[in-house]
């Protein structure tokens, strides 16, 4: 059996930047150089896999509690091989971090064959702006222009999605203002709001998603994922909106949240093995 790396390269066409990632108190900083955080499941019966887009604002990467904790949780309780994708942060802007997203699902369907998983058991976790990450895959992967050196013959389109308190627009009435600036740079322009409005892109095409969000999330308006459930549900009649009482953003497992918000992960368990997508 070939194992799957442990720490994947996804190659970048932009000249390394002074500064080097590091990791601080959960997260990391500065990164750079774009690449995969490999977590091999031991057993992993359908051959499937997840990548997983952590949030942070795009000026960090939340990796212990949107990163790690998820991987290991997609490890023991869905039994897939999971890959944390630590994609281009701040002063990277628009599309770099679209790019690093939509390289590193077609570098895990390219080497489908080698590593012994299914190029067609392939989902995409996110959560606030890692959750765009995923959505764009799962619903307009090719809506931004090709960069040299993408595997552009393999499709960057996910089976399966799961998105938590996630950014999924970035216009003015609705948008998380500090991670629209960070990912432009500034204010976008009308163009680019409608190229990051992707509920207005779902089609035909676009996989089931599962989507959950605490009603009064004081950071990501809970309004966007009601939008993007609006938007999805007349073409995805398998895919869920969870709304839950609560007023916070960046819970990740929820582990120790009051309320009902820590019944995410079953319930997007029994989705999945409801719908045959695991």
């Amino acid at each position: 059996m070939n194992h799957i790396p442990t720490s994947i390269q996804l190659g970048s066409d932009q000249a390394q930047a002074s500064s080097q990632e590091y990791f601080q108190d959960g997260r990391y900083y500065a990164t750079n150089q774009p690449y995969l955080e490999t977590y091999e499941a031991l057993e992993n019966p359908t051959h499937g896999a997840v990548l997983i887009f952590p949030g942070g604002g795009l000026k960090t990467l939340a990796w212990a509690n949107e990163g790690q904790a998820i991987a290991k949780w997609v490890n023991q309780a869905l039994k897939l091989s999971a890959f944390v994708v630590h994609y281009r942060l701040s002063p990277y802007v628009y599309p770099l971090p679209q790019y690093d997203a939509r390289q590193a699902l077609r570098i895990v369907r390219s080497y489908a064959d080698q590593w012994h998983l299914n190029p067609n058991a392939i989902g995409v976790m996110g959560f606030s702006i890692g959750g765009h990450l995923a959505l764009q895959l799962a619903i307009a992967p090719t809506s931004i222009p090709e960069s040299d050196g993408e595997l552009s013959h393999i499709s960057a389109r996910p089976n399966w999605g799961i998105v938590g308190y996630s950014v999924s627009t970035m216009n003015s009435d609705l948008a998380h203002e500090s991670s629209t600036t960070t990912l432009f740079g500034g204010q976008p322009s009308l163009k680019q709001q409608q190229l990051c409005d992707l509920p207005m892109q779902i089609g035909a095409q676009t996989p089931p998603l599962f989507i959950f969000h605490e009603l009064n999330d004081p950071a990501v308006p809970a309004a966007q994922s009601l939008r993007l459930m609006q938007h999805l549900h007349p073409v995805s009649q398998n895919s869920e909106l969870h709304m839950y009482q609560g007023d916070k953003h960046g819970v990740g497992l929820a582990t120790d949240e009051p309320g009902n918000v820590h019944t995410w992960p079953l319930a997007a368990q029994q989705w999945l093995q409801n719908n045959r997508l695991i």
